[in-house]
């Protein structure tokens, strides 16, 4: 999981294995963007099969 900003380098905000359910329960600190907006992206991967989801993140008070 990563953290990809309009300014500055992508952060790491967490890797992991899921358990033997397939399952993986992740919680992260997210890091204040300082003006710049960004999008939370998500992989996953599985015998070379990648899966990606991306989520924004907004400044606070930015329009939705």
């Amino acid at each position: 999981m990563k953290l990809v900003r309009t300014s500055g380098k992508p952060v790491k905000l967490f890797e992991g294995k899921t358990d033997p359910e397939g399952r993986l329960r992740a919680s992260v600190d997210v890091p204040a963007l300082a003006g710049a907006e960004g999008v939370i992206l998500i992989q996953a991967d599985s015998g070379g099969a990648v899966a990606e989801v991306r989520r924004p993140v907004l400044r606070p008070g930015a329009p939705r």
